[in-house]
């Protein structure tokens, strides 16, 4: 099924995607400004669906875009900006899947950096996968003047990164990150991409 947007779209809780096959939204950089801070703004559920969201402008509330155990996002350009309007729950990320796959091809990430708090730009667990083919992850800092990471996996979550743009313009330390009791069963690849002021 695909889906033609032709103007904003605002809800309550999140845009869901949980119909068998694959769902294509063409947003066509309309906004989609959705959740509470509980939320994800955009989810795809469901063993084998695939979403697939090209150019979307996803202002959440509380994380940007998720992808449920089995299930697949591929997010084709556009803009996610998180906390943008308030402080999300702890735990939201602009991208997360705990058992599903992400893969993003372009697009410009960012925090409201005045009112998160700490997080990654990408988090994957639960045996999922995120892979980085392209985007711009402006690592800002959160609501105590902090830099925040931009991929951090956990549990046996694996990114790979084939590109992309990461400025760290606030000298974050956890531009590539593991966790701690996590790094034995966690990978991260890095094939390609433009890394700034990294160490």
């Amino acid at each position: 099924k695909t889906y033609d947007f032709s103007k904003d779209l605002t809800v309550n809780g999140s845009v869901m995607a949980n119909v068998g096959g694959e769902v294509i939204l063409n947003v066509n950089n309309n906004a989609i400004t959705s959740g509470t801070p509980d939320h994800y703004g955009v989810i795809a559920k469901g063993e084998g669906n695939t979403l697939v969201i090209n150019e979307a402008n996803i202002a959440s509330y509380g994380g940007g875009v998720a992808a449920g155990t089995g299930s697949k996002v591929i997010f084709n350009g556009g803009k996610v900006d998180i906390t943008k309007y308030t402080k999300s729950s702890p735990g939201r990320y602009n991208f997360y899947t705990d058992g599903g796959e992400i893969v993003i091809n372009d697009g410009v990430f960012t925090f409201g950096s005045t009112n998160n708090t700490r997080r990654a730009y990408v988090c994957v667990e639960g045996g999922g996968k995120v892979i980085i083919n392209g985007g711009t992850y402006k690592a800002g800092v959160d609501g105590d003047g902090e830099a925040n990471a931009v991929i951090y996996a956990r549990g046996n979550g694996k990114v790979t990164v084939n590109g992309g743009e990461f400025p760290n313009e606030y000298n974050s330390t956890f531009v590539l990150n593991k966790k701690d009791a996590n790094r034995a069963t966690t990978v991260i690849e890095v094939a390609g991409g433009r890394f700034y002021n990294f160490d």
